[in-house]
């Protein structure tokens, strides 16, 4: 059964779990060790203030990770908060278990009184089911690794 928790204590032992997937998902990708990215995650582990950290678990096993963060983009200070690691172990992805976790979005953007989100993605077709809007191509050069772009940016409303 899938069930998605928010991490608030920094000593939590599936922090390790989140750490080494965004280490290896971007980390290594930009130059950071892992005890950097494993301080970036327990940065998160907050509760009533962003940044905040989610594990997705398949039973007691973590299976994911997404974050609510006040940066993503250091090209783009001008927006602010993102949804940003959204991250499923690739047997999990098209399980209809970013729908889960949109729902969770959704609760803390009113618990933490935030008007929009942003978010920045190579998919194209899957965020909007979910009510975020295009907002623009974000060219390579904007990006920390861009021999992945032009990633599209989207923008969810507050409803």
């Amino acid at each position: 059964m899938i069930q998605i928790r928010q991490i608030t204590q920094k000593d939590d032992p599936d922090l390790l779990s989140a750490a080494q997937w965004l280490y290896g998902w971007w980390g290594q990708a930009e130059g950071y060790t892992l005890a950097q990215v494993e301080a970036y995650v327990r940065h998160a582990a907050c509760t009533r203030r962003i940044p905040q950290l989610f594990l997705v678990y398949d039973g007691s096993r973590p299976v994911g990770t997404f974050q609510l963060a006040m940066s993503d983009l250091d090209t783009r200070p001008d927006l602010y908060p993102w949804l940003r690691d959204v991250y499923l172990l690739p047997e999990y992805r098209g399980k209809g278990i970013l729908k889960e976790i949109m729902a969770v979005v959704r609760r803390q953007m009113e618990a933490l009184d935030l008007k929009e989100l942003y978010l920045f993605t190579l998919h194209e077709g899957l965020y909007e089911k979910y009510g975020w809007a295009f907002a623009e191509l974000l060219p390579a050069a904007y990006l920390p690794t861009p021999e992945d772009g032009p990633q599209r940016l989207y923008r969810l409303k507050r409803t």
